[in-house]
């Protein structure tokens, strides 16, 4: 039986008018792909690649078989990826095609590509590489609609290498993402829109803002440029609505792609059009620079925290060490390869050539003739909050019984959610600032353990039976603010300025430097925006006596804590006890309060969809605490049933989670000079 074609007839990919665009596209750019490859629609969402193993020899029984090898299934050379490298030799290029423009020339265009780009650029100022990315196709996707505006149609764009970019950049622009969230989740005193423990809705609204007063700074910015260019009106070539789109759809694509730090830059992409790499290396700006730093890997907690997801990293075999970079890529046909937390697959480098390839595990389960969807992990863990925010949707668990790993351990039907215990003060006294002086985060780890043999769709399903809940006690010391005998000490300032200084062992002979003002200034700062507070003993917290509360005419100096380290000896307090009153404090009092209001939340939430008034947001919020329901339902059950079941057992814990996989405080470093 010959294999079928990599794009069905029928299928239709959004962003794709003719299949035949695709192929094309896929050809020019040097993309090659398995025989038994396809292109087509996945339960995991949009569009995704299958593997039909094709006929076995001498056999006409359907067994599951594996495979000797890794099998390659795609293959995607450097120079057809969309990074700060491709995309500056792209500019090059322009830049050099619009420098043989002049003014005598019969075609001279309203708007030169190239000073178009740079003018993004440098009116938008990207300082990381995912930004950068977006920045460049927010401009193609603007030259893209000027050059159709303009009759007759103008040989210097229609000639343009944009060109080649725009069956890649209209799958960006039809790619399924997430909406500008509706007016009333703007609107903090809108009931509608409160949710009492919700970081991940108000981050993403406060994102969601922030692109919006960048791009009403771009637009400003570009119509004072261009004001006086006919039919360039920026705010109809690109509109929010666009804008917001391709920000999206390039955060949800990204992938980190390791690249070998020895070989030369040209190797990897193609010679430049002309000589600029020494520059580059040296940092040293080139004419119009766009901006500084562009070839340096980004430090933003955007790119790096898997943590948060934000690229997508399945690599194996090519870990990044000495020898490997980490370029932020998008990276065409591989990314219409879906998440599983059970992959079957992995990208890699093939070194000798830098080329990206797509491999299938040796040890998947296959059957002759059965295709299954190819997949991989974007993140190690299914941290259910950050796929929310990048991706936009809710991590699957998808058991098969083909195309998975003949290794399956039930332990892998894991999940990850972070719990934050928002506005404690209502129900401990100053426990914001004691949680400071603490250095406690006022947060638990949720590990949700799914059925073996189940798929996991927290998107539609409507049954916590199948799951059970996890609270993550390591690594965490959240049980220490119910120590009964320790409380806040209002009157820290008296005592700062002496405890400053033995804590830091200043001399005499330097005491007399200190700014007294500065450091309270700078300590009342920690105090109110920071999670942890640095440079000085815990003096924020006391020891309580017996006779604390009591007023007399001479009042005794508080005892302090001398050191967080003795806390539990100085108490006497155990670990144990602490963690049973933490539990019976989140069930019956935080998560009781949580549940009913997300009844309410959830009731409102059915009249808005009623009225018509709902998008995408609003769908994955309800969703989301939907979601959110049904845990806390299942950790009341558990505790009324057995409360030592939500204590995660060692056996099932892992180092990770408590440290790559949870939001790390805001805190003040203090740098030794």
């Amino acid at each position: 039986m010959p294999p079928k074609p990599l794009v069905p007839r029928t299928l239709h990919i959004p962003g794709v008018k003719r299949n035949g665009d695709l192929l094309y596209y896929i050809g020019d750019n040097g993309i090659t792909f398995h025989p038994n490859l396809t292109i087509d629609r996945s339960l995991l969402g949009g569009i995704g690649l299958f593997f039909n193993p094709g006929t076995i020899v001498n056999s006409n029984v359907k067994q599951s078989f594996q495979s000797v090898a890794d099998v390659e299934l795609l293959r995607i050379p450097r120079r057809s990826t969309f990074t700060i490298h491709t995309l500056v030799r792209l500019l090059e290029e322009l830049k050099i095609r619009d420098k043989l423009i002049t003014i005598d020339n019969i075609n001279v265009p309203p708007i030169k590509e190239s000073e178009l780009i740079i003018n993004f650029l440098n009116c938008m100022e990207p300082t990381t590489e995912t930004h950068i990315l977006i920045t460049y196709f927010l401009a193609f996707h603007t030259i893209k609609k000027f050059r159709q505006r303009l009759s007759p149609k103008s040989p210097y764009y229609q000639e343009s290498p944009v060109m080649q970019l725009n069956t890649y950049l209209n799958i960006l622009s039809a790619t399924s993402t997430i909406k500008y969230p509706a007016d009333h989740f703007h609107k903090k005193s809108d009931y509608i829109s409160r949710d009492i423990d919700d970081e991940f809705v108000s981050t993403y609204c406060e994102m969601s803002q922030k692109i919006k007063l960048e791009y009403e700074s771009l637009i400003e910015q570009l119509h004072a440029l261009y004001h006086d260019v006919p039919l360039f009106d920026i705010a109809k070539l690109l509109s929010f609505e666009s804008y917001f789109q391709i920000c999206q759809a390039v955060r949800s694509r990204i992938l980190e792609i390791p690249r070998d730090a020895h070989n030369d830059i040209d190797d990897v992409v193609g010679p430049p059009l002309k000589k600029m790499k020494a520059r580059e290396a040296q940092g040293e700006p080139s004419e119009n620079a766009v901006t500084t730093g562009l070839q340096e890997l980004s430090i933003n907690p955007e790119e790096g925290k898997s943590n948060v997801g934000s690229g997508r990293n399945d690599t194996e075999h090519t870990n990044n060490t000495d020898d490997y970079v980490i370029d932020v890529s998008l990276v065409p046909i591989l990314d219409f390869v879906n998440h599983n937390h059970h992959s079957n697959s992995y990208f890699d480098i093939d070194r000798r050539t830098n080329d990206i390839v797509l491999k299938l595990r040796s040890n998947v389960q296959m059957i002759a003739n059965e295709k299954f969807e190819v997949t991989i992990s974007y993140d190690p863990e299914d941290n259910i909050k950050e796929f929310l925010y990048t991706y936009g949707f809710f991590p699957k668990i998808v058991n098969n019984k083909i195309g998975v790993s003949a290794n399956f351990n039930e332990n892998d039907n894991i999940q990850l959610f972070e719990l934050k215990l928002n506005n404690l003060d209502r129900y401990i006294p100053k426990s914001q600032y004691l949680c400071r002086w603490l250095k406690v985060l006022p947060q638990i780890q949720l590990v949700i353990k799914y059925a073996s043999s189940d798929t996991v769709d927290n998107a539609n399903s409507n049954n916590e039976s199948n799951m059970r809940v996890y609270f993550n006690f390591f690594s965490n010391n959240l049980p220490l603010l119910f120590i009964p005998e320790i409380a806040y000490n209002a009157g820290w300032l008296d005592v700062l300025i002496p405890h400053f200084i033995k804590y830091n062992n200043i001399p005499p002979n330097c005491r007399t430097n200190i700014d007294a003002l500065e450091l309270v200034n700078m300590f009342i700062y920690q105090e109110k925006h920071c999670d942890y507070i640095n440079g000085i003993d815990p003096i924020g917290v006391k020891l309580t006596t017996t006779d604390d509360d009591n007023v007399g005419s001479s009042r005794k100096a508080p005892v302090l804590l001398s050191d967080l380290s003795n806390i539990l000896q100085v108490t006497n307090s155990d670990f144990e006890d602490l963690i049973k009153k933490t539990l019976e404090f989140i069930v019956t009092v935080y998560l009781n309060e949580q549940v009913e209001h997300l009844k309410d939340q959830l009731d409102l939430k059915k009249k808005l969809v009623m009225c018509g008034l709902a998008n995408n947001f609003d769908e994955l919020v309800d969703k989301y605490q939907r979601f959110k329901f049904r845990v806390f339902q299942q950790i009341i059950k558990q505790y009324k049933e057995d409360l030592s079941s939500l204590i995660l057992p060692e056996s099932i814990a892992k180092r990770a989670w408590e440290t790559k996989y949870r939001t790390p405080p805001r805190e003040f470093i203090f740098e030794c000079t």
